[in-house]
């Protein structure tokens, strides 16, 4: 029948008066008839009415009545039923009350006694719930259990009743912890899930209450099969639950929690998204003004987060705090799950803190976990979570803030946390590792090492605890490997070293296989290595960070507050780099990454004092590399910022003063103003004052107070004519100190023992105590016996030490030589660009250098490691690029391969990152050279090797030095090399010849080729003082008489009167025309730029077929500017030659002449004749090029091709060969460009020639080369052109126009 409206019903009770038995009963039929259709509909009317009918039969019936308790029974779970729904306290007091009296009602032995047993248990657990009171939960589990105990075996009702038991239990161990009590729980839901028959009305809710105690197991004891037996149950409860059964939601809501737990332990993304997909149906179920609303939202806000945790995706993260924010509100302030929402809030916060940065956040976010913490009775079992979640937001905001408060009160509740849970439980470990955090905070705070320990400690024992596949693994891996590396920090242990850098590896390597890699994993790699790198100096660690920071950069958005401190980072080992290899890009790199961190970070944020300091360093970096006062000036204003921003106890101060001060000093140095160098001094002895005496960076700042002492000592010295002995002895212990305090090995040890060797020296100056300069050399010779961080601050020390000795200690001078050309290798590293090495070699002024080592050897009759010397100070570039074209067949063939792919690479400049193929190469190279017969693989050739480049004539090499000028004769492998000292020739002469020769050449517009039509000749001859042929007869003439003819007696004196002879000049000898002043009827000349040059081309195979290309540029496609009216000519002369002989020809003529065609044919021909114009790029050499019909082939792309088949290559354009002032030597000219590149012979021009004459030379030279009877070979080349500038004499052609025409190569 149709039940009355709620309405109706309030009309009939109102109606009747009095008591009835008939009515009680009437009203007793109703109320059940509103309760059974509450609990299929949900409908909220109908639970009231229930109540109100049973309100209303309580009433009519007396209290002797038979069925009085029953409608006191009924009362009470309707009451209870209102209660779960709208969370009216009145109403649970109410129905523990009739419960009670219905039970007191009850005989004992009744049959209805187990049914009012099991009410008044349920609602006393309601009540317990809520209100938390011990005493609810204790008669709840003794009115159960007489419950259970009055059911016969086999009742239906018994696995009902076994469930409910159950759950008292359950709550009871979650209360004390006891053990035993979720072991009876676990037990009592397994037989009631075994007794029910699959009929059972409840089924469902018997696999819920197993899976609470499986969950419960889980929680307290971590073991997997638990967890994965409670989602099983939770999704049977949810598979045997009906749409549109009122238990729908809550089972729905449970299996979103279970399958949430098994996320946080295994990470799977497919729970994350399943428990949600529960959750929102859960939510969608939930009726108007439900009590299990805010549980509901609580459980998404949760889920969302995780999600957000995983995905970052900022929708996650809104969704989590709606969701969490509004399950706080819908609760009243005294009921027990607030303090669950407020906490979770505070971690919400937090979270959308450590996203945007915005401290509000963080702050709300400690003041809601403080709120959950001060709500929770000290008993309640949640306090521990609640209290490890405010400690870690406590501890968050210290980082942020600085607040010696939040470190300590973060230790506080990780204490109190600890303290509230038993002895084996899971959530002490997570404890330990927050607790260890905050000891490693105070620890950088403090200094006081036992902490350090403490925290390491704890966390190797949570580490060891923690599951190979658990999500957690890698945060504590992490975490070790910060610990670790703060130990080497203090202590500088190289085993903690490695530990740090092994763990920070395996973090990143066990996120990768959880599919979960997250950017503070990422961060800490890299932060291990770059420091690893700083000890050791391996260039494979530099690049790997610095990967790593980049990726870190690109993991996050641009809105994640993290990202200015990765920006930051990243800067700081860019700059790392910069100042390893001095490639411009990376320090430009650096300040748009450090600028970028700066705009980014928040107001207030207490990292932005350090922002600013890494941008101050930027500009100074950009200061040494420029030596502009602007740029000194503006990275003053940011170390000015960074020291108002930074508190007085911030650890990160004394590092700050330190390059303070340093840019103080230097700006003293630039400008004079005494005042900077008084308060770089006052800045560096505050950084030392807060450096423990065991702190790594404490022997760099000694050397750095030493240096600003030094400089004071100097200035008064220059300035006041004052000698200042307190601040040179001053300046002498700090370095001792900072030696003493620098363990061995350390990459910045040298500097430090280069610091006090050059000190020791300016003090002998001053007091002229011998003792000063014999410890002065024992330091500067300990100094280059282990690997340097800054390899050219230590070839300039290296030069210091050789000067020194070669005053005080000769002998050792060509010690201290060897050791500083022994640095070229880092100083040029090979994956720089070819433009930063060369830049370099500009900055050290190698030829300088070279000329003063060469003198050394010379006066010390050391003539082999003079050549050993120069080979190695004038080639290194040149050998590197023939080092990455070696064959590798004596090697094994795994590292034949590896070394050969590498290798490839960097020659092809194929690589993204070519700085890391390097490092790799370098780390190959290094084991190789480990293993017996291979200890000197492709380093610098002795002697013994470089003299076979001297088989088959004899190669004169040419020094200039401000004390003398001499040649070193290599006149065969089996004689010593021979002196030949040239004292006619200075080299202010010599650099006179070369200006007049430049003078000259312009004067002739001597630098493209050119037709007859548009040469100048005639047009400025008028203003020279002497005709063209005079200045030529001059230089000539020098030449001849005051370099040639010496070394020719000399020759003469040995028997060599004829034949092929080398030139190789360096210093200020390159650029002039010694050829031209070689006795042309008895030697053929040649140019090498280096001996391994000759020695490659002789060693290269020669089994390649010739096959020549010739290419003609007449005139480019941009129009015809210079046209070149001879080109045509020269190559069709070249074909006819050729067509008698069987040579395979290829000819590109005019359009055909494009830089796509002549990259081909340079790749399959062996002889290549290039007739067209050239350009030489002083300021950057590898960019000089072929100007071809289409455009131009830089020498730059040519020296990334794989020239397999190169043999010779005849270059007729001008400017192939010219030296310059500005290059080392002539290794990066275009001709001695394409030497390197794989010719073994090239012909080229060192200035321009006439247009005319490119056929007649080539004419002389190819009929030499292809005369009968005999293939082409490369070794005739020399004397081909010997013949073709013979005749071009014989005819009587002016000197501009043969003595251009030179050999390279054999």
């Amino acid at each position: 029948m149709a039940l009355p409206s709620l309405e109706d019903l309030q009309k009939i009770l109102e109606e009747v008066t009095g008591q009835h038995p008939g009515l009680a009963s009437y009203f007793q039929t109703l109320a059940c008839s509103y309760r059974a259709s509450y609990r299929e509909t949900d409908n909220l009317d109908n639970v009231n009415a229930s109540v109100e009918c049973f309100r209303a039969a309580v009433r009519h019936s007396p209290q002797s009545h038979p069925d009085f308790s029953d409608h006191i029974q009924n009362l009470g779970v309707s009451l209870s039923d209102r209660y779960r729904r709208l969370g009216d306290l009145q109403d649970l007091h109410a129905a523990v009350t009739l419960d009670k009296t219905a039970l007191a009602l009850t005989p004992s032995g009744h049959p209805d006694e187990p049914e009012r047993a099991e009410n008044l248990g349920a609602s006393l657990a309601d009540r317990y719930l809520r209100l938390g009171d011990i005493n609810d939960l204790e008669a709840a589990l003794q009115a159960e259990e007489l419950a259970l105990e009055c059911t016969p075996e086999g009742d239906i009702h018994m696995p009902k009743r076994l469930n409910r038991v159950a759950q008292q239990y359950t709550q009871r161990f979650q209360q004390f912890g006891n053990l035993q009590d979720l072991e009876v729980a676990i037990s009592y839901y397994q037989t009631a899930v075994d007794l029910a028959p699959l009929d059972y009305p409840d089924r469902a809710g018997l696999f819920r209450g197993l899976s609470m105690g499986l969950t419960d197991r889980y929680n307290r004891f971590n073991n997997l099969e638990d967890l994965h037996a409670a989602v099983e149950n939770d999704q049977i409860a949810v598979d045997l639950t009906a749409e549109g059964h009122h238990k729908l939601g809550d089972r729905l809501h449970c299996l979103a929690v279970s399958l949430l737990d098994r996320y946080h332990r295994l990470g799977d993304p497919e729970d994350i998204e399943k428990s949600l997909e529960s959750a929102e149906r859960a939510f969608l179920l939930l009726l108007p003004e439900d009590s299990d609303e805010a549980m509901r939202r609580g459980i998404l806000g949760e889920i969302y987060r995780a999600r957000y945790l995983h995905s970052s995706n900022t929708d996650d993260l809104a969704a989590n705090l709606e969701h969490t924010g509004k399950a706080a509100e819908l609760l009243p302030p005294d009921h027990p799950d607030l303090p669950r929402y407020l906490s979770n809030l505070g971690i919400s916060l937090r979270v959308r803190h450590a996203r945007h940065g915005d401290l509000q956040d963080l702050n709300k976010a400690v003041d809601f976990g403080t709120n959950a913490v001060a709500s929770t009775p000290a008993g309640n079992p949640a306090f521990p979570k609640y209290a490890k979640s405010l400690a870690v937001t406590l501890k968050e905001r210290y980082t942020h803030l600085g607040d010696i408060h939040d470190l300590e009160e973060a230790q506080k509740m990780a204490v109190a946390a600890m303290d509230h849970l038993p002895v084996g439980h899971p959530d002490l470990l997570d404890l330990q590792v927050i607790l260890s955090v905050v000891h490693s905070e105070q620890y950088r705070r403090s200094g006081d090492t036992a902490l350090l320990q403490d925290a390491l400690n704890t966390k190797l024992h949570a580490l060891s605890l923690t599951p190979k596949n658990a999500p957690g693994l890698p945060e504590r891996l992490k975490n070790v490997a910060v610990s670790y590396l703060d130990r080497y920090i203090a202590l500088g242990d190289l085993d903690d070293l490695e530990a740090s850098v092994s763990k920070a590896q395996e973090a990143v390597s066990v996120a990768q296989e959880q599919g979960t890699v997250y950017a503070d994993d990422v961060q800490q790699l890299a932060i291990s290595l770059s420091t690893r790198y700083r000890r050791f100096g391996n260039l494979q660690d530099l690049e790997e960070a610095i990967s790593n920071e980049e990726k870190v950069v690109a993991m996050v958005s641009e809105d994640d507050s993290r990202l200015p401190g990765f920006l930051n980072n990243l800067t700081t080992t860019l700059m790392t780099r910069f100042k390893r290899l001095g490639n411009m890009q990376d320090l430009e790199d650096a300040l748009h990454h450090n600028s970028k961190a700066i705009d980014l970070a928040q107001t207030g944020d207490p990292r932005l004092a350090h922002y600013n300091h890494v941008h101050a360093l930027c500009h100074l970096e950009k200061y040494w590399k420029f030596g502009s006062e602007q740029m000194l000036n503006d990275g003053m204003q940011y170390f000015q910022l960074a020291v108002e921003l930074t508190p007085p106890d911030n650890p990160k101060l004394a590092e700050l003063y330190r390059n303070y001060s340093a840019a103080l000093r230097d700006r003293f140095l630039k400008t004079g103003r005494i005042s900077d160098v008084y308060e770089a001094l006052d800045k560096i002895d505050a950084a030392a004052k807060l450096t423990p005496e065991q702190h790594l960076d404490r022997p760099g700042i000694l050397c750095n107070l030493a240096r600003v002492r030094m400089t004071i000592y100097h200035m008064q010295r220059i300035a006041l004519s004052k000698l200042d002995e307190h601040q040179l002895n001053s300046a002498i212990e700090h370095d001792c100190e900072a030696v003493k305090l620098s363990p061995p090995g350390d990459p910045e040890r040298p500097q430090f023992l280069q610091s006090l060797a050059n000190h020791l020296s300016d003090r002998y100056k001053a007091l002229q105590r011998q003792e000063d300069i014999e410890e002065a050399l024992v330091n500067y010779r300990s100094s280059f016996k282990t690997f340097t961080s800054s390899p050219i601050d230590s070839w300039k020390s290296g030069l210091e030490w050789a000067e020194l000795a070669r005053i005080h200690a000769p002998p050792e001078a060509l010690e201290a030589y060897r050791a500083t050309f022994n640095l070229l290798p880092e100083i040029l590293w090979l994956g720089s660009p070819l433009k930063v090495r060369q830049e370099h070699m500009t900055q050290i002024e190698i030829a300088k250098a070279s000329g003063s080592a060469v003198r050394a050897c010379i006066t010390q009759s050391e003539l082999t490691l003079a050549i050993e010397l120069l080979e190695q100070g004038l080639a290194t570039i040149f050998q590197q690029m023939l080092q990455l074209k070696t064959d590798f067949d004596t090697l094994p063939a795994g590292d034949a391969q590896r070394l050969r792919q590498f290798s490839s690479l960097l020659y092809e400049g194929k690589s993204t990152n070519p700085l890391a193929i390097a490092a790799d190469r370098n780390s190959l190279l290094l084991e190789i050279r480990k293993r017996p017969g291979f200890e000197s693989f492709l380093l610098s050739k002795p002697y013994a090797e470089l003299c076979m480049a001297s088989t088959n004539g004899p190669i004169v090499i040419l020094t200039s030095h401000a004390q003398s000028c001499d040649a070193i004769i290599m006149l065969n492998p089996t004689s010593d090399p021979v002196h030949v000292s040239l004292p006619d020739a200075t080299v202010k002469q010599l650099e006179h010849h070369r200006s007049a020769l430049q003078q000259v050449l312009v004067r002739c517009n001597s630098r493209t080729r050119q037709s007859e039509s548009s040469r100048l000749f005639g047009a400025l001859e008028w203003t020279l003082k002497a005709p063209v042929k005079e200045c030529f007869q001059n230089l000539l003439d020098f030449l001849r008489n005051n370099v040639v003819q010496p070394i020719y007696d000399v020759l003469q004196s040995h028997g060599i009167v004829e034949g092929r002879l080398w030139w190789c000049p360096t210093g200020s000898f390159t650029a002039l025309p010694l050829h031209a002043a070689t006795p042309h009827d008895r030697f053929i000349p040649s140019y090498t730029s280096t001996l391994g040059s000759i020695l490659h081309a002789n060693e290269k195979p020669t089994e390649t077929p010739a096959q020549l290309a010739l290419v003609g540029v007449t005139h480019s496609q941009s129009g015809p500017g210079s046209h070149l009216t001879s080109v045509e000519r020269e190559v069709k002369t070249i074909l006819s030659i050729s067509a008698n002989h069987p040579v395979p020809t290829k000819s590109l003529l005019g359009a055909q002449a494009t830089v796509s065609a002549l990259e081909s044919q340079l790749m399959v021909s062996s002889w290549v004749h290039l007739a067209c114009h050239g350009k030489q790029e002083l300021s950057d050499p590898q960019k000089s090029c072929l100007q071809l019909y289409d455009g131009t082939l830089e020498l730059e792309s040519i020296l990334k091709m794989p020239l397999h088949n190169s043999e010779f290559v005849f270059l007729a354009a001008c400017q192939t060969a010219m030296g310059d002032s500005k290059l080392v030597n002539e290794s990066f000219h275009l001709g001695g460009g394409l030497i390197a590149a794989g010719f073994r012979a090239a012909i080229g021009t060192m200035w321009s020639i006439r247009d005319e004459d490119g056929p007649r030379v080539a004419e002389i030279v190819y009929k030499h080369l292809f005369r009968a009877g005999r293939a082409p070979r490369v070794t005739d080349t020399a004397e081909a052109l010997h013949l073709a500038v013979r005749k071009m004499r014989e005819d009587g052609l002016p000197y501009e126009r043969w003595v251009p025409f030179i050999h390279m190569g054999i």
